[in-house]
């Protein structure tokens, strides 16, 4: 019925992260994309793992999904100086900011769509549903680390519908 949407899924931290790597190619032949692990290349995020285009029915490329899952300690940058705060915290923004700038370094036309599996600072938790999922106890980064004019960052993790932080960060 719609032949050029885009399905992408992504893990979260309940999700085996290999296992939904390991179906690329028969996901690939239904142009569904799965994204479980960060996939970097000489330590720069991968675009062709994680930057997937958005064409219309006329098949002209309108907005690019960067699609992030969860970040697992191995995916978080070493070494954030950071004066204040949590440092893991600092690490996904520095995450998200290195992501974002290598997408806007080679492709900056296009409204950008953004994915996570995080809790978001402000978020409303459904009882019962969700854990605090960063490691040591700092599960909420700030909103803040979505630059303002990504176009919109569809989020995991936070089981009800909701805006966090602005009207585009659902």
């Amino acid at each position: 019925a719609c032949p050029n949407a885009a399905i992408v899924l992504i893990a979260g931290n309940h999700d085996p992260a290999a296992r939904l790597e390991a179906p690329r190619a028969l996901f690939d032949f239904i142009h569904v994309v799965s994204i479980g692990v960060i996939s970097r290349e000489q330590d720069e995020l991968n675009l062709r793992h994680h930057l997937i285009p958005l064409y219309d029915e006329l098949g002209q490329l309108r907005a690019s999904i960067l699609a992030l899952p969860y970040p697992r300690a191995a995916d978080l940058p070493l070494g954030s100086s950071v004066t204040q705060g949590s440092p893991l915290v600092e690490a996904v923004r520095v995450l998200y900011r290195d992501a974002i700038q290598t997408v806007r370094r080679q492709n900056s036309a296009h409204p950008l769509i953004l994915t996570g599996h995080l809790h978001i600072a402000g978020g409303l938790e459904s009882e019962g549903a969700e854990r605090r999922i960063l490691i040591g106890g700092e599960h909420a980064a700030p909103s803040d680390i979505f630059p303002d004019d990504v176009a919109y960052v569809a989020l995991g993790h936070l089981h009800r519908p909701q805006s966090v932080g602005r009207a585009n960060i659902r």
